[in-house]
């Protein structure tokens, strides 16, 4: 979300940034958001070298933003979708609400090409509607799909549909993850536990929503047992990955074994199989 002329300041070195008021002639967040609300901001670093935008959620009480830092400067270099939050200096800080260059279109004279069911969910637009195989998941595999967004999108819960059943399946888990600069999956955006023991569409809330600018992103879906599944129908149509219409290359398939006993899926991916090719599985509204 974005609002005009709203600006504080800040103090906060780490994930939480507790503001301060308004500065000369601008609005304070508070007038111009509510509890809740995720919010299109930069961080200017007290030291003046430090800067930060991502898109952050908005706490009224205690009158705070906790930050997803999508972009960051050390004043050396620039960082896109970093895997941490930049740590800021002690000082004060100004924090701007300004509209991202991640959240504009990609493909702003091009037609949407977003897929979504009368249900409302929703996949990516490098997702195009055609027949599709179940994937049967193989035991304790974690497999990932590049995606590709091109405008802001709030996702509120991740949503498979569970062709066959396994019912020794005891730990199945859908999630989002940004890319790394190895172009392979980098950090954990949003994830999910889903029951796979019985058939139909599974959907799961987040426990906390989450805003994505515009741009590249994996889906990941891993069980420990092997139901068969895909992501949400479109009638009698399934949603397969056209996934060389993404605009950089990239390994668009990778997956990776998981180490017994898992329960969450990896915080830092580190994929080792690249010549998997299957249909989509994760969808989102």
């Amino acid at each position: 979300m974005f609002a005009n002329f709203t600006e504080e300041t800040c103090t906060g070195t780490g994930d939480t940034l507790t503001l301060l008021g308004a500065t000369t002639g601008n609005i304070a967040f508070s007038q111009s958001f509510s509890d809740g609300d995720v919010v299109s901001c930069s961080v200017i670093d007290a030291d003046g070298i430090n800067k930060a935008s991502g898109i952050y959620t908005y706490n009224a009480s205690p009158n705070t933003f906790t930050r997803a830092d999508s972009w960051s400067w050390d004043g050396t270099s620039a960082v896109d979708k970093p895997l941490t939050n930049i740590l800021l200096s002690n000082g004060t800080h100004t924090i701007v609400c300004v509209p991202l260059s991640q959240g504009l279109s990609t493909t702003p004279d091009l037609a949407k090409k977003w897929i979504m069911n009368s249900s409302g969910y929703s996949t990516p637009d490098n997702w195009d509607g055609s027949g599709g195989t179940p994937r049967v998941m193989l035991a304790d595999n974690c497999m990932y799909l590049g995606i590709k967004i091109d405008r802001f999108v709030k996702i509120s819960s991740l949503v498979i549909s569970v062709i066959t059943a396994d019912i020794a399946a005891t730990v199945s888990v859908a999630g989002i993850y940004s890319v790394g600069n190895d172009s392979k999956p980098g950090k954990l955006l949003a994830s999910a536990s889903i029951d796979v023991s019985t058939t139909g569409i599974k959907e799961v809330s987040l426990a906390t929503p989450i805003m994505l600018p515009a741009g590249q992103y994996y889906t990941a879906f891993a069980s420990n047992a092997s139901p068969s599944i895909l992501s949400v129908k479109i009638g009698s149509i399934f949603e397969t990955s056209y996934a060389n219409t993404l605009t950089i290359p990239r390994l668009l398939h990778p997956s990776e074994v998981l180490l017994s006993g898992w329960s969450t899926l990896p915080s830092m991916p580190n994929p080792t199989i690249f010549n998997n090719n299957y249909t989509v599985m994760v969808a989102w509204r």
